[in-house]
This record gives C-alpha cells, structure tokens and sequence, in this order.
C-alpha cells in the first residue's frame, strides 16, 4: 500500500506501516479482525474455523501486528488440517519504520491500529467494512444478516448495548455514569459509500490525530487511552447523528437487542457475531474444534 504523503509534522505522525500480501480485486464487502502473534494464535484459530464453516463466502482480512503473514498464514492452515483457506487474506502492520515503543505503545496500537489499517482498504477497494474483535465467533446466516443492512442503507453502525442515538446523553448518563463504556468496539460497520468512508475516517482521525496541523503529543492521542477506541466510535456516531438533513447520515447502534446480528451477551443466542464478554471468554468458546 502507499504510504501517505509527508507533511511538516511527517515525524511526529509515524504510524505503522501496511502492506497487503494480495490484492483482492473487487470487493463488496468484508470482515476485519487484527492482532499479535499471540492474539492471533489464542483467538484467531476459532474465528477463522467459525468463518469458514458459517461464512466462508465473506472475505475476511486479519491483519498481523508486526508478525509475518507467512508464518501467520501456515500457523492457521496447520491449527485447521486445510492447505488453504477460502476468502482469507492478510494485511500487515509493524513497527520497523518507527523509533523505538514503549510497551504501552505497543499495546495500544494492537488495540487501535485496525481503524487506519480499515481507512487503507477502503481507500483501495471501496468497499464495506466490518472490523470485529479477533475474539469473535462468526455464527449462522451472516451474509443475510449484511444484506439487511445494505438494504436498509446503513452508513455507519457502532456496537451497543444501548440505543444510545434513540435517548438524549443526559438520560445514559442518569443511569450509567461511565456512558462510554455501552459502546463496543468490538463491533463497527461502515458502508462502502462516501458517509461510510466519512465515519471511518473521523474514528482513525480522532484516535491517530492525522489532520491536526500540530499534531498532539503521542501521550495525548486517544490511541493511547485505555478506551480510546470507544470513545473515537462514540463520537463519531454522535457528531454523525447530528447532521443536518442536507448531508443526514443513517446512524445505527447494534448490540442492545436480541434480534441484532451482533451479541456482546453470554451466548451468541439467534445473532451472526458473537463478541462475548472477557468472562466468557474461556477455553470451550474457543476451541476450535467445535466449528469445524
């Protein structure tokens, strides 16, 4: 991929840089999930086994946080005893173009690098853009599921567990004081017209700090807060549900409902994603044996 054009500031900019071991031609949509090694060895075998049983028609894209997409790419064909897997593909993130990180840095940008690594494919494929926690489980009808929100011509849907765009944020606040935490970031839609590409855009701008003519220190990025990327989806529907009707944006929240594709709930229940809670995320929900 191109890196992108150099500024005054190019220096106190630097991201990771992205590459991709293909290209995907013409793609509609897909599914993003990113990680480490480790991440990708602990979670990534069971959503690529849950993938390729319930959705082998939806690409999906792992990308690999300065990890080789080879060695990731042969770790997973081993782990599921296939030689090749169907609508698998890689992007690459590392850090050698970098100065030297903190591991706090490093963390951080394994939490938040998949927002700008999603601006990157949509810029190249136009397309619509799930990014999804590597600790997911995809589920059953996954592709009706998308269609819906095609069809319903959704620009832009974060994960909830409120309707928050439904209530004013005076009545969230009333009953939970800490009102980002209902967003979810292990869920995040953006269509593949130019308000998806908007919305996504204002997430990474807002975590990464990229049209700030003196950028902020890195220790002020909202890369770097603990829920930073909660807080850059929220403010993005937020700023985006509050358009005029001129440029009205469909703003969605998904999650809340049992009916919804997406569960943050104990069980994955009638939905096609599950992304369950770190209390459930024991070793039985991730075996992938059990989607195989």
């Amino acid at each position: 991929m191109m890196e992108e054009a150099k500024d005054l500031y190019f220096d106190r900019r630097l991201m990771p840089r992205v590459s991709m071991n293909q290209h995907l031609g013409h793609l509609k949509y897909a599914l993003l999930a990113s990680g480490d090694l480790d991440y990708i060895v602990r979670y990534g075998i069971p959503l690529i086994a849950s993938h390729q049983s319930n959705a082998p028609n939806i690409p999906l894209i792992v990308n690999c946080v300065d990890c080789k997409i080879k060695l990731v790419n042969s770790l997973m064909c081993k782990a599921l005893n296939k030689d090749s897997l169907m609508n698998v593909f890689y992007t690459k993130s590392d850090f050698s173009n970098m100065p030297p990180l903190s591991n706090d840095q490093i963390k951080a940008f394994l939490r938040t690098i998949r927002y700008e690594v999603g601006r990157k494919i949509q810029k190249l494929y136009n397309c619509s853009l799930f990014i999804i926690d590597i600790d997911s489980i995809i589920g059953k009808n996954l592709e009706l599921r998308i269609n819906e929100l095609e069809e319903d011509r959704v620009d832009f849907a974060i994960g909830s567990t409120e309707d928050i765009l439904s209530k004013s944020m005076y009545e969230v606040y009333s009953k939970i004081p800490h009102f980002w935490k209902v967003a979810k970031a292990g869920f995040a839609y953006f269509s593949g017209n130019k308000k998806g590409f908007k919305a996504l855009e204002i997430v990474s701008n807002s975590l990464f700090n990229h049209k700030d003519k003196v950028p902020a220190f890195d220790s002020l990025k909202l890369y770097r807060v603990y829920y930073g990327d909660q807080l850059a989806l929220l403010f993005a529907a937020l700023i985006l549900n509050s358009a005029p009707e001129s440029d009205s944006y469909y703003v969605k929240c998904i999650g809340h409902d049992e009916t919804d594709m997406v569960s943050f709930k104990d069980s994955i229940g009638n939905s096609s994603i599950w992304i369950p809670p770190e209390s459930k995320r024991c070793a039985i929900s991730f075996d992938a044996t059990n989607y195989i």
